[in-house]
């Protein structure tokens, strides 16, 4: 690991490492440094791998304990999703290549984050405005899910005997303070259709680090 201050403050990384028998690298810049000893303002970019899994980030984080409303992007590109998953200790979600990509700004007042992208049989869409990254009073989810197996889904989240049928889910999710509405969610389950409409009370909710 080496890095170097420069003369604006940011400081430049460079990772070259071995993991478990797995290539591990990383080149790009952070700070400037008195901005991290802050927390506030910290700014980053850079690309690097991990195993067959090849990273590209950059942006702004505003409040490295609370952050609020962070500008950045980032892709991970792969072309062996069996290899990635196995790495990361998820389970199959299937062959071919992995490329997800995502991104966070704030437009027009509100903070908007987008995800998209396909892993192995899975692809995934979501797309989302909200008051704050932490602060979800005002929130409005767009998702579109679509895989062969359900099951390796819900497991990740530790949700069991779930079938490993063909799946897609598509919908939106609104908040707005305490009042949760789900117009139209619609999940296909092999030759099955459920359909969710609801309106709901919430507790107050957020994040918060210390």
């Amino acid at each position: 690991f080496r890095q170097i201050q420069q003369g604006d403050g940011m400081l430049e990384v460079d990772l070259d490492a071995t993991l478990n028998n797995r290539q591990v690298g990383f080149a790009g810049s952070i700070g400037p440094y008195q901005n991290l000893l802050n927390g506030q303002n910290v700014a980053f970019k850079g690309s690097g791998n991990l195993g067959s899994l090849q990273i590209v980030a950059e942006g702004l984080i505003d409040d490295l304990l609370n952050p609020q409303r962070p500008d950045f992007m980032f892709e991970l590109q792969g072309s062996d999703t069996d290899d990635i998953t196995e790495m990361l200790g998820v389970d199959d979600l299937g062959s071919g290549a992995f490329s997800v990509n995502g991104r966070g700004e704030t437009i027009n007042g509100k903070y908007v984050a987008d995800l998209d992208g396909n892993i192995g049989d899975l692809s995934l869409k979501l797309q989302a405005q909200a008051s704050g990254l932490l602060e979800l009073q005002e929130v409005d989810l767009e998702l579109a899910i679509n895989g062969s197996k359900l099951g390796a889904v819900t497991r990740i989240f530790g949700l069991e005997n779930w079938p490993d049928e063909p799946f897609s889910l598509e919908g939106s999710v609104l908040r707005d303070g305490s009042n949760l509405s789900v117009p139209d969610l619609r999940l296909n389950i092999g030759g099955a259709r459920l359909n969710l409409n609801a309106e709901l009370e919430l507790p107050p909710f957020g994040f918060r680090a210390y």
